[in-house]
Order: structure tokens, then C-alpha cells, then sequence
């Protein structure tokens, strides 16, 4: 996967995003979100990913990594959130000023 994938939804639609280690993230329809990295190990310590929802909704089921340190950040205009192993969901408000 590329260091940066940007992933449109239509109103109709949905992306599945299947990880190695088995974590899940669905983005759902009306979304846009940018993947920023898929995978990094440094320092015996693996990120998993960082995801950045603009506007819409997502769900993932993140495995639980308890001694690795792994973890997924998502990342909205509003808030960041870690997760390290729970199912978990996202949603971001398209705001403009």
C-alpha cells in the first residue's frame, strides 16, 4: 500500500480496509478519509496506521496488540483518538467556516 491513500465514499457505498495482524476498518458511505501509513516498525514498537477522516463515518475492530505497543491513530478536524485493540467508531461533521 502507498504511504498516503486517499479513500472516497459515495452515498451508496463502502471500503473495507482488511490489516495483516486481522484489524478491520470499514468506512462507511458519504466519507473521506486519507490513509497515512499502513505499516511502521520502529524500536521494536509497530504503528499499525494513522487515518485521517475529513468528513463521514468509520468502524474498525482493531486486534489487540498488548505487547508490541501497536496502535492506530485516528485523526478528525476535531479530535485524535488512539486505539490499541477495540472495536471502535469515528464520525466527522463536514464543517466548513
Amino acid at each position: 500500500m502507498t504511504p498516503t491513500l486517499t479513500l472516497t465514499t459515495g452515498e451508496g457505498g463502502s471500503v473495507s480496509l482488511l490489516f495483516s495482524d486481522g484489524s478491520r476498518v470499514l468506512i462507511r458511505a458519504g466519507s473521506e478519509a486519507r490513509l497515512k501509513q499502513a505499516h511502521q516498525q520502529v524500536m521494536n514498537r509497530v504503528n499499525l496506521g494513522e487515518l485521517i477522516l475529513s468528513k463521514g463515518s468509520l468502524e474498525s475492530q482493531i486486534t489487540p496488540m498488548a505487547h508490541s505497543g501497536g496502535r492506530f491513530e485516528y485523526r478528525t478536524p476535531a479530535a485524535v483518538a488512539v486505539v490499541r485493540g477495540t472495536d471502535f467508531r469515528v464520525s466527522a461533521q463536514n464543517c466548513e467556516s
